[in-house]
């Protein structure tokens, strides 16, 4: 059989030195891989420069940079072109998030080639829910507004990753109907993200992982936590209110260990399997969190908020508990399964289950696959 070949756009400004600091290199390359192993070679388009061809060279893929050290918005225009000067050979173009589509959308123009948009999140819901007020944050929106506007009536196929999605984009673009449908971006290595009964749990142990920014209310988290007695807790994250954080730990005598950065996603597994609940109090999400699938992957049950982006992935009393926003909720949900050991397994190897079922790596290779054999196919 014929190998493809697919143009893979990067987010605005983001290069594979950008993956690799932040720890998610290896984890992101999975899915491309074993597209590879079955005849569909990627080419990465990114935003990096001399460095990212060493750094594909050490992981064995295939890489387009800015080698030609142009300002990095001229860049972002010039880069349809820059790929015809080199004469380079596909068969279909993805951009992989809604964020700085216009070269794949002018690659699309030219080519006359497929292209399809994946959604980790929804960019115009994240401003609208946000709700800044500043110039910046108003061209920032208008520039992502446009991304949307792009992608609806020119990509031939959409994925975002819940029907709440799904449903927002439907409503304000009527064109994508037919082109939008669910497929789960933040897939899971579930060999990886596993049980592991060796490893001892901390007593009466809760773990929260995610930004210290208002989105995710880290301090909405502390006061739940702050009255339930005997408990060991974990933060994981980094953010503007790290400082509001440890103050409020310090000052209210807490038994919470605050980490000030990310861990790398290679030490995540064992952090979760050592704790009994993950409690993720967010305003809202665009798709479903990656920790917080992570955390069911490793039997977890969860606890967490019922707004956009969380409501859609997991059931309420069969994966963990869904809460209204507010402290009393969650410090009664959290109480919950620490006095009730037999639930918070229950709860814990029901997620295991749903994300084999919904989120693992084969599910969501399997449905891409077939996009990718449908769109190439004559």
């Amino acid at each position: 059989m014929k190998r493809k070949r697919l143009l893979l756009f990067f987010t605005y400004g983001v290069s594979l030195k950008t993956w690799k600091e932040s720890g998610t290199l290896e984890r992101d390359l999975v899915l491309y891989k074993k597209l590879q192993e079955e005849g569909v070679d990627t080419l990465f388009i990114t935003y990096g420069r001399k460095q990212d061809l060493e750094i594909a060279k050490e992981v064995d893929v295939n890489v387009f940079c800015n080698t030609f050290y142009l300002p990095r918005f001229i860049y972002f225009l010039f880069l349809p072109f820059l790929i015809f000067v080199k004469r380079i050979k596909f068969d279909l173009i993805k951009s992989h998030q809604f964020i700085g589509t216009l070269p794949a959308v002018i690659m699309h123009w030219l080519s006359k080639k497929k292209y399809y948009a994946r959604g980790g999140y929804v960019p115009t819901y994240f401003f609208k829910s946000e709700k800044y007020n500043s110039i910046k944050h108003f061209f920032r929106y208008v520039m992502t507004l446009f991304d949307e506007i792009l992608i609806a009536k020119y990509a031939d196929k959409i994925l975002v990753p819940s029907d709440e999605e799904k449903r927002y984009l439907q409503e304000r673009h009527k064109r994508t109907k037919d082109s939008i449908f669910v497929l789960q971006p933040n897939w899971i290595d579930t060999n990886i993200f596993v049980t592991n009964p060796e490893i001892k749990k901390k007593n009466r142990s809760i773990i929260f992982i995610g930004r210290y920014e208002d989105q995710k209310n880290p301090i909405l988290f502390l006061e739940s936590i702050k009255d339930i007695p005997d408990i060991s807790v974990t933060m994981v994250g980094a953010g503007s209110l790290y400082g509001d954080v440890v103050s409020f730990v310090k000052e209210n005598g807490l038994n919470v260990k605050v980490h000030e950065d990310r861990i790398e996603n290679s030490k995540l597994p064992k952090m979760l399997q050592e704790h009994q609940v993950y409690v993720l109090t967010t305003s809202f999400e665009g798709g479903s969190p990656k920790t917080f699938l992570e955390a069911m992957s490793c039997g977890l049950p969860v606890v967490a908020s019922d707004t956009f982006g969380t409501r859609e992935a997991f059931e309420n009393e069969e994966h963990g508990l869904k809460c209204e926003l507010n402290s009393t909720a969650f410090k009664k949900a959290i109480t919950t399964l620490l006095n009730n050991e037999e639930i918070c397994d229950k709860f814990g190897m029901q997620a295991r289950k749903h994300i084999e079922s919904h989120y693992s790596l084969d599910t969501v290779f399997t449905t891409e696959y077939s996009l990718i054999n449908h769109l190439t196919s004559p």
